[in-house]
């Protein structure tokens, strides 16, 4: 009996865990937990317990769940793993896709190996170069662009 609870509580750290630590491999193993925990009771008490186990867990976690996600909003220490504010710092050219850079001299950013950031007009764009590798503070000419990027060449 002790097993059955310790794996249900195991997942439910797992599932906590998992809404700082993103990529699903918390919840993947919060899962199995309750799987387990299924299959213990499964082992131990018949059919009947299994399924009561299965179900009544997942239903926990969901409360769980939507008790944590309430929770979040609320905390002073978990809304330092959100973000407070929108952020947009996009280096596409989407909103300007119909303003033409070409012929535009600017600087690099960063590295362009082949693709990286130019600075133009005192506006930060993604970049790929013709020419191969540029070094961050080469001066650079707008040569083409597309719908996300602008294509640049040493000057």
């Amino acid at each position: 009996m002790e097993i059955i609870a310790l794996c249900i509580l195991i997942a439910l750290a797992f599932y906590f865990f998992e809404i700082f630590v993103p990529g699903g491999v918390l919840f993947t193993i919060g899962s199995v937990a309750l799987l387990a925990a299924s299959y213990f009771a499964y082992a131990e008490f018949g059919l009947l317990a299994g399924v009561l186990t299965l179900c009544g867990s997942l239903a926990v976690a969901l409360l769980f769940l939507v008790v944590e996600l309430k929770w979040i909003g609320r905390n002073r220490f978990a809304r330092r793993f959100l973000l407070r504010e929108e952020r947009v710092d996009s280096t596409a050219l989407y909103e300007q896709s119909r303003e033409s850079r070409v012929g535009q001299e600017g600087v690099t950013v960063t590295r362009l190996n082949p693709t990286g950031v130019v600075r133009i007009d005192g506006r930060q764009y993604e970049a790929s170069s013709r020419r191969g590798m540029l070094a961050p503070e080469t001066e650079v000419r707008v040569v083409a662009q597309d719908n996300f990027r602008v294509i640049v060449e040493p000057r």
